[in-house]
């Protein structure tokens, strides 16, 4: 167990001694949610960077003043 998992155990431990285990699956819900709007909002980096993979690179015929 890395030290980053034992962290997220104990703040989960945490949460539910704070909030109650009833209010877990809106918790749970809520930071889904926040999650997908996240990475919805983010730029998809796969797309951008196959675009440069399949052009070869830089050419010399791209490049200015040569």
């Amino acid at each position: 167990m890395g030290p980053e998992l034992v962290i997220l155990l104990i703040v989960l431990i945490v949460v539910i001694f704070w909030r109650g285990p009833s209010t877990l699956p809106k918790l749970g819900e809520a930071l889904g949610k926040a999650v997908k709007g996240v990475r919805d909002n983010l730029p998809d980096s796969k797309d951008e960077t196959d675009g440069d993979d399949a052009s070869g690179g830089t050419d010399a015929s791209q490049r200015p003043g040569t």
